[in-house]
């Protein structure tokens, strides 16, 4: 059995100097049978696996990413045979328990599919907003002819493309998890106006493009949440 031991101070086995990482952050545990274990010391922010938080402990896979603070850890070359702690050698070890701050990279497929959702949805919103604006004072002039089912159909149909844009931007920029849900959000709503909309009126122009939004944004939902496996996220899998 390996233990590595991480936090900011001196006499960890890695040594991170960043505010947002704690005196003893965590350690990872090598068992005999080649398993991996993380556990987190009641940091104050939190130790990361895939995006998700770690609330006491967990199961490492040998391609699972772990966050701490603002930094990935290269958690995998601490078990290599040519690390050597820095609790033994100071802070002039070179070798791998140097934390490179790098994002995860994403498929090529994925990043045109989170473009599109992102930039096409707002762009979209901001048209939308600009023809709701216009009609309304239009309408201020014949008060009888404003439908308020209309205007509340309108206006939530704007929030459904904002959010499935924002999501989309938030998953393509930050990586959060946060994108997910707003996206998951934003698409229950715009289940919400497809039907009620096409029960009211025939298929209009903003309905085919709800739809569409909503088709990818299910799609890439359903491809996250279906890619678990023993408990692990489907993250590293749609990254990489």
């Amino acid at each position: 059995m390996k233990v590595i031991t991480i936090g900011r101070l001196k006499g960890n086995d890695v040594v991170i100097e960043d505010e947002k990482v704690s005196r003893y952050h965590l350690q990872i545990v090598q068992f005999d049978d080649g398993s991996f274990r993380l556990i987190d010391f009641g940091s104050t922010n939190g130790s990361y696996v895939n995006g998700v938080r770690v609330e006491h402990e967990t199961v490492l896979q040998m391609n699972d990413f772990v966050r701490i603070g603002d930094q990935m850890l290269p958690w995998t070359t601490y078990f290599e045979p040519g690390f050597i702690s820095q609790s033994q050698s100071g802070f002039d070890n070179p070798g791998p328990t140097k934390v490179h701050n790098k994002k995860v990279k994403f498929h090529v497929a994925l990043q045109i599919l989170l473009w599109i959702l992102g930039m096409g949805n707002l762009l979209w919103a901001g048209f939308q907003a600009f023809l709701l604006v216009r009609n309304v004072f239009r309408m201020m002039d014949y008060p009888e002819c404003i439908c308020t089912i209309d205007l509340v159909c309108w206006v939530m149909s704007i929030f459904a493309h904002v959010g499935i844009g924002t999501g989309a931007l938030m998953l393509l920029v930050k990586q959060s998890l946060a994108g997910f849900y707003c996206m998951s959000i934003s698409a229950l709503v715009a289940i919400i106006l497809c039907i009620v909309e096409m029960v009211r009126y025939a298929v209009v122009l903003d309905n085919v493009i709800l739809l569409s939004s909503l088709v990818l944004s299910m799609g890439l939902l359903c491809a996250f949440f279906t890619l678990k496996k023993d408990g692990r996220s489907g993250w590293n899998k749609l990254f990489g």
